[in-house]
């Protein structure tokens, strides 16, 4: 009877697979490392890009005072501690983000995937829009989104996956500043059958 019962189980998680009713997404997650990456040519460094791996409105800040049309270094967030399996269907990515006065013209220029430590995929930046002179949490990509790439799992759960945002002071010289409080993640994945095989043998212990 137990025999029957796992292998009942067994077929019926691999046909829904292949149906694509089981799927998960990993938590909403903080990266462990944050850092102003100079790759990309950017005129001014990130202060203190440590801030992005805590929700707790402390800022990472960007300083355009001394150049006018700035643009930013990568604030990098990477080491996000994933533990995800199977197919990658999507990755969101949240990130908090304000100007310290409403004077100034600081908008996306770059919002990119870091896969292998390489920057990769589609600009997901919102160029168009202002930053708010309040802290508001901005969302890039969906659950259905992969910004042109086909990560793998092992991609994913690396140290060197993440994230990165590179901004511009699109007027003049300002006297304020642009924050950063932290960067989140969520991975949208479909589990592969081994996953649900070892939970099929859990649920059939003695």
């Amino acid at each position: 009877m137990k025999q029957l019962l796992l292998t009942i189980l067994l077929l019926f998680s691999s046909s829904a697979l292949a149906g694509g009713i089981f799927f998960d997404n990993s938590a909403a997650t903080l990266p462990g490392s944050g850092a102003s990456d100079n790759a990309v040519g950017g005129i001014t460094a990130w202060t203190n890009p440590g801030n992005i791996t805590a929700n707790d409105s402390t800022f990472a800040t960007y300083n355009s005072s001394t150049n006018s049309n700035d643009l930013s270094q990568y604030l990098k967030a990477t080491n996000f501690g994933f533990a995800v399996s199977g197919t990658i269907n999507g990755i969101v990515v949240e990130i908090r983000h304000a100007k310290s006065h409403s004077g100034g013209d600081y908008k996306d220029l770059v919002v990119k995937l870091v896969i292998n430590g390489t920057v990769s995929g589609n600009n997901k930046a919102d160029t168009a829009t202002q930053w708010p002179s309040s802290a508001t949490v901005a969302t890039y990509g969906s659950s259905s989104d992969l910004w042109g790439t086909t990560p793998t799992a092992t991609d994913i759960n690396a140290s060197n996956f993440g994230c990165v945002l590179q901004i511009q002071d699109a007027t003049s010289a300002e006297t304020g500043f642009a924050m950063v409080d932290y960067f989140k993640i969520t991975v949208y994945y479909t589990p592969d059958t081994s996953y649900l095989q070892k939970q099929a043998g859990f649920f059939m212990k003695p």
